[in-house]
């Protein structure tokens, strides 16, 4: 039965495949790699609610309240696939580049779609408010020094093993963290870009100077 995050669109897209389609050696080792994926990842997510006006990050800046416009509350979020993932990317490294970029591929793709799906989960779970998408530590306007207040806030790091080093990098690496508001009025939904991308710093579109459409 095939993983539910396995997401062959996405992982062709972080690749920077468009227009041109891979050769059979390639979808042979994205294959592999999926497996390894697949495999290795431990999905888990934790999430809380505060009011807007009791929440412990600093969400003053202009770009942050616009995105929580109407918001009477927000939601701390918090997802990692689990160390694993990062050992066996470590190790691809040094033995395999090839197998560990199209695994740093796919397994951006796994936690994206992992998160979509807790995404629909709270969307259900807060019905019949409206929630906005979630906006991450490191956004415009959104300072990265707030991730390791955003993780103490969760108890992240005895409940899904997720923390933040010195520089404010996740860890695991395949993580991500955000804020989500909560509005009794519908949200309008807008493009985000490649500033709210997840892969934006390994993303062969940007390297380009070209965009995935995210």
């Amino acid at each position: 039965m095939k993983d539910r995050y396995i997401d062959r669109t996405l992982e062709l897209c972080y690749l920077g495949y468009r227009g041109n389609e891979p050769t059979a050696e390639i979808v042979r080792l994205i294959g592999e790699c999926e497996e390894l994926i697949s495999r290795n990842a431990k999905p888990r997510y934790i999430s809380k609610e505060f009011a807007v006006d009791a929440c412990p990050l600093d969400i003053s800046s202009e770009r942050l309240k616009g995105h929580l416009t109407g918001c009477g509350s927000v939601i701390l979020f918090a997802a990692t696939l689990g160390a694993g993932i990062d050992a066996l990317i470590r190790r691809l490294s040094v033995t395999d580049m090839t197998r560990a970029i199209i695994c740093d591929a796919c397994a951006g793709a796994y936690i994206e779609r992992y998160c979509d799906e807790v995404s629909e989960e709270l969307a259900e779970k807060y019905s019949p408010r409206y929630l906005t998408w979630r906006y991450a530590p490191g956004y415009e306007g959104f300072d990265i020094s707030e991730q390791k207040k955003l993780i103490e806030a969760l108890g992240a790091v005895n409940k899904i093993g997720l923390c933040a080093n010195e520089s404010f990098m996740l860890m695991p690496q395949k993580s991500i963290t955000g804020i989500i508001g909560v509005s009794d009025s519908k949200i309008e939904k807008t493009r985000r870009g490649c500033a709210f991308c997840n892969m934006k710093d390994s993303c062969a579109f940007r390297k380009e100077g070209s965009h995935c459409g995210f």
